[in-house]
């Protein structure tokens, strides 16, 4: 039919140009669709926050060893600032799986958390009074889990848990 082949003919320019974009401005792009209130409706919004975490999850390394110290803290601050202030539900479902992403390249090959900003935010997150804030808290703690089963002791020590009942709970997350 016409309309939908001028449709996938517009839709294969559309790709020609984003492949031809370099990392840094595909990353500036999709991540200034973001925000709500914007001129990109929420599909648009949901589509870059997609796009974004496949990059993400392929491009980690390079995207974040080309910004300066000032700019990962700035890029990471903003990632988490968007996604607590978001009103929409599915939006705010895609922004967790983004920072999820995010958080699992910031572990180095010991596991070691190399955004220690966000474990303060999470339980910043789980204490607030705002049911959403509880709810992305724990969609994150599902997401992470690597993050968290690596860092469980400091965890606990962190929330004053008595050592033993965290070596319990580390010894059946470990069997799951």
């Amino acid at each position: 039919n016409f309309l939908g082949e001028k449709l996938q003919f517009f839709f294969d320019i559309l790709q020609k140009s984003y492949e031809a974009l370099q990392l840094d401005q595909k990353t500036t792009l999709l991540f200034a669709s973001l925000p709500p209130g914007g001129e990109v409706p929420e599909e648009g919004r949901h589509l870059s926050a997609v796009m974004l975490r496949r990059l993400l999850s392929t491009e980690f390394t390079e995207f974040y060893k080309n910004l300066s110290e000032e700019q990962k803290a700035q890029f990471k601050a903003q990632v988490l600032t968007l996604m607590q202030n978001e009103p929409s539900k599915a939006m705010r479902r895609k922004l967790v799986d983004l920072v999820a992403e995010i958080s699992r390249n910031l572990m180095d090959d010991e596991g070691n958390n190399l955004w220690p900003e966000f474990l303060k935010f999470l339980f910043e997150m789980a204490s607030s009074p705002h049911a959403h804030h509880k709810e992305t808290s724990l969609l994150l703690f599902r997401y992470a889990k690597y993050f968290f089963l690596l860092n469980f002791p400091a965890i606990c020590l962190c929330l004053h848990f008595d050592i033993n009942i965290c070596l319990s709970v580390m010894t059946r997350m470990f069997k799951m």
